[in-house]
């Protein structure tokens, strides 16, 4: 589909179906991907009629019409090549004593990100507030960038909302946030480290999506841990999620390689 607002977009992706689901115990997963110019980060988290501020405000009211006992937890993490750390933590303990790490239930195939920050949230106001406070920690990870707005645009940011109901049986479910990188990453370091770190996560991801496209995927190894990115969104792609890639256009001719 091809939209032009939030409002629009909400509607025409079906992310409000997505959130159900995901209270029922499957994994959703919305990314946007795009150039920097593309305010594909606003569409996500910072505008009224963000991604995040839709999904937040129809799985609390989805929550409290069930009147279900469901605990929400948010975990928010900044990944730069293979370098990950926690943005609910204090600046000087967000790198978690470099023991923060990724593991894969393999039964049912469920990622954590272990000794990360967990933070239960209670509603939506609670869960939009936490997400904030999290991405204005955002660059930490490339604090040598030459300016603020430059610390981010190597880096992909995910937010892990973990749904946990508990009723006749456990069910967990989970909503994962996603912005990629920008797909134009400038030359902004002197060593160009953390562009070839953020190119390496977005080539990762695209062999996940090309394995995941072949016709028997049985049959195909599906490389998720050879990337920190696509370790950690393994439970979004593939199995019983469901993912909706929200891809942000600039029409400045400039940009129309990418």
């Amino acid at each position: 589909h091809v939209v032009t607002n939030e409002e629009t977009l909400w509607k025409r992706a079906n992310l409000e179906s997505l959130v159900e689901s995901a209270v029922d115990g499957y994994n959703m997963c919305a990314c946007t991907y795009g150039t920097s110019s593309s305010f594909k980060s606003s569409t996500m988290f910072n505008r009224s009629q963000s991604i995040l501020v839709n999904i937040s405000a129809s799985l609390f009211k989805r929550i409290h019409r069930d009147r279900r006992e469901v605990n929400v937890s948010i975990v928010a993490v900044e990944i730069c090549g293979q370098r990950i750390l926690d943005m609910l933590r204090p600046s000087k303990s967000a790198w978690g004593n470099g023991n923060i790490y990724v593991a894969c239930d393999e039964r049912s195939g469920y990622v954590k990100i272990r000794n990360a920050t967990s933070v239960r949230v209670k509603n939506s106001d609670e869960m939009i507030e936490t997400c904030t406070n999290a991405l204005r920690r955002r660059g930490m990870i490339n604090s040598a960038a030459e300016s603020s707005n430059d610390k981010y645009k190597d880096t992909s940011v995910i937010i892990s909302v973990s749904i946990q109901r508990s009723d006749e049986t456990l069910v967990d479910g989970k909503i994962t946030l996603v912005d990629l990188a920008d797909s134009d990453t400038p030359r902004i370091h002197n060593d160009d480290l953390s562009l070839d770190n953020s190119r390496s996560n977005l080539r990762a991801l695209t062999k996940i999506t090309e394995a995941l496209s072949k016709n028997d995927v049985s049959k195909t190894l599906i490389p998720y841990k050879n990337d920190l990115l696509t370790n950690c969104l393994q439970d979004c792609i593939g199995g019983n999620a469901k993912t909706c890639f929200v891809v942000c256009v600039d029409s400045e001719k400039s940009n129309l390689n990418h």
